[in-house]
């Protein structure tokens, strides 16, 4: 398995920035004492330092992101370069770290230039260092290795010693997966070269297993297991590291034909593993399921594969996350410029209405003047009315002659037709419920078809795409490349849409009640928002097709929350009354201004689904007190 030396590119970053944690509380209170309500360019600057000193000290990578963000937003106000430099050289770290690739490429970008303008040799290593790391996680290997070139000398030159030693390691890496072994031996053994003094002796073992492993490939058994040998004596302290030594011992063995002696080696490893990470257990798994495969014992074999296959799995879903997270941040972008185009589009509309007031106004003028000469014909036709009125007036006193015998025979046939029309309205419920059934069961089906052929084939057709070296294309090539990828995205991320939209997983498994307690539990995950959630609704209330409305309706309100609304609290309830069923979303935000009370997008379609419950729907927002909106159905439409 050539790539098992990839484990420790991942441990060896980590290596580089581990942050001694301390408590934050004192940081917490310097920032608490700055007066909130002033904003100058001293209270700023000294905002952005305690965000940016807390960031780093965060111990969940999410708050550090949220804490670097915010330092970004107040240097960017003050225009601050320094501020801009440090808290966009962090965030992009951290954004790296969970597997926001592209999203790191940008500001760690940003931070670079900056620290080119102001001439500062620790960001600039720093930013051109972690560029290389998240290029080569995008597997763009040509780019990966050109940025750790670069910032080999910068971090010479900062005294970034650690940094410089892991950028050469990184290179070696990069040669051991283009197969280039002997320039990755040259690489590791001047990483070695160099780690004298300050000594790091985690550099010394990563280097030595990797020297190992390209002789490994090289099919020089002799100097693979020379390597393993010294990394275990420098490893003899920690039982995981020498429980991994084992393993690859065991597969040059395995390697060199002697199974049972590779067979020893590895079930004594699997004996002492005391917690190996998922590359180094898969090795495990995968070194005895060899070895037992060839000495016949197929049982043993089979329950170690199977534990290989189950840890890939859990890699190869881990990596999916990192890769939605990224074509995520790629959509919000493509959304805003569609926002863009959008309000451009407004303003053209605006100038059309205006001439069609203009036309409006000159209709108007005639219809006027058609009235007047109307009126003067109506007249003339009233009088003839008033005649035949005469006329109808006698007629009309032999009808009631007629009607008083028709009375009782109206109101028994009224009784008929009520309840005709009671059992018709039932049966119409019926025929609805079976309807919405019959397009679940649509929904379902059209939906799993999206999400996992159509989507996978998007996934895939994106991936091969990006394994493209890009740099060797031409300018017009890289545009049409760029664009490709681009479409490709947007395409996979409507069908994701789509396909949740047809048919919401949570509300058929759980319930409206708690399919909206999932949503906003999710919501409240994410650190962005603090939403408070109240119900007693009763399963089955509502029809399966109301739960939906009902169910759409708060997702499309707490999502205009999060999109529109600028607020960090809410409340979300759904509570039954004897005589009506409410739905209520409130935050504390912006409010809703008062031209998209009667013409938003968003609104509209929400109308439309109180309408089909049918329910009624009311709207209140005050700047600054935030929005409320209200959908209550009463008993009547109940099941």
């Amino acid at each position: 398995m050539r790539h098992f030396s990839l484990a420790f590119l991942f441990s060896f970053l980590s290596l580089a920035d581990a942050f001694a944690f301390s408590p934050v509380d004192s940081l917490r209170k310097m920032l608490a004492q700055i007066p909130s309500g002033i904003h100058s360019f001293e209270t700023d600057t000294a905002r952005i330092k305690l965000l940016c000193e807390w960031g780093k000290l965060a111990m969940q990578d999410d708050t550090a992101l949220a804490l670097f963000q915010q330092a970004i937003g107040l240097a960017e106000k003050q225009k601050w370069n320094r501020g801009l430099m440090i808290a966009n050289c962090y965030y992009g770290y951290y954004s790296g770290r969970k597997g926001y690739y592209y999203r790191a490429c940008e500001h760690l970008l940003r931070g670079l230039h900056i620290a080119e303008e102001l001439n500062n040799k620790s960001y600039r290593g720093f930013a051109l260092r972690f560029l290389a790391d998240n290029y080569l996680n995008l597997n763009a290997t040509g780019k990966a290795m050109a940025y750790y070139k670069a910032a080999m000398p910068v971090l010479l030159e900062a005294g970034d010693t650690l940094r410089h030693l892991v950028c050469i390691n990184n290179i070696g890496l990069i040669q051991y997966q283009l197969a280039a072994y002997d320039k990755a031996i040259s690489f590791f053994n001047l990483c070695l070269q160099k780690n004298r003094s300050p000594y790091f002796m985690e550099v010394e073992g990563y280097c030595l297993i990797n020297l190992s492993a390209c002789y490994r490939q090289k099919k020089q058994y002799t100097q693979a297991l020379m390597y393993l040998d010294l990394f275990r004596k420098l490893k003899q302290q920690d039982a995981n590291e020498v429980t991994f030594a084992d393993t690859q011992k065991a597969r040059i063995l395995l390697l060199q034909g002697n199974t049972r002696q590779a067979l020893n080696l590895a079930k004594k490893a699997y004996r002492r593993n005391t917690g190996l990470m998922s590359n180094a257990m898969i090795e495990l798994h995968d070194v005895l399921y060899l070895g037992y495969k060839a000495t016949e014992n197929y049982r043993s074999a089979l329950a170690h594969h199977e534990e290989l296959t189950t840890i890939q799995a859990k890699d190869r879903n881990d990596m999916q996350k990192k890769q939605i997270n990224a074509l995520r941040f790629e959509y919000e972008n493509e959304k805003n410029k569609i926002r863009v185009d959008r309000l451009n589009s407004n303003l053209a509309q605006k100038d059309v209405e205006q001439v069609m007031l203009v036309g409006s106004i000159v209709i108007f003028l005639l219809f006027i003047g058609l009235l007047i000469s109307n009126n003067y014909i109506l007249n003339k036709k009233n009088r003839q009315i008033l005649q035949v009125q005469h006329q109808l007036a006698a007629s009309i006193q032999d009808l009631n002659n007629l009607n008083s015998t028709l009375e009782e025979r109206v109101l028994l046939r009224t009784s008929e037709l009520t309840e005709a029309n009671t059992e018709l309205v039932r049966k119409n419920r019926e025929i609805q419920e079976a309807y919405y059934n019959g397009q679940s069961i649509e929904r379902k089906r059209v939906a799993s078809e999206l999400h996992d052929n159509l989507g996978s084939t998007l996934a895939a057709l994106k991936w091969q795409l990006t394994g493209f070296e890009v740099e060797n294309l031409t300018s017009q090539e890289q545009q049409i490349y760029t664009n490709l990828v681009s479409t490709l995205n947007q395409a996979y991320l409507d069908v994701r849409s789509i396909s949740h939209n047809l048919m919401p997983p949570e509300l058929e498994k759980l319930g409206l009640s708690a399919a909206i307690e999932t949503q906003v539990a999710d919501l409240n995950r994410s650190g962005r928002i603090v939403l408070l959630f109240e119900s007693n609704y009763r399963r089955g209330l509502l029809g399966k097709k109301q739960e939906m409305e009902v169910y759409s309706i708060s997702r499309e309100l707490i999502t205009n929350i999060l999109k529109h609304a600028k607020a960090s609290a809410g409340q979300v309830s759904i509570l039954v009354t004897d005589e009506f069923i409410t739905l209520r979303v409130s935050d504390n935000g912006l409010g809703i201004r008062s031209d998209l009370l009667s013409n938003g997008i968003g609104l509209k379609n929400i109308r439309e689904r109180a309408a089909a419950i049918p329910g009624d729907l009311h709207l209140t927002s005050a700047n600054p007190s935030g929005t409320i909106i209200t959908l209550t159905v009463s008993k009547e439409q109940w099941v």
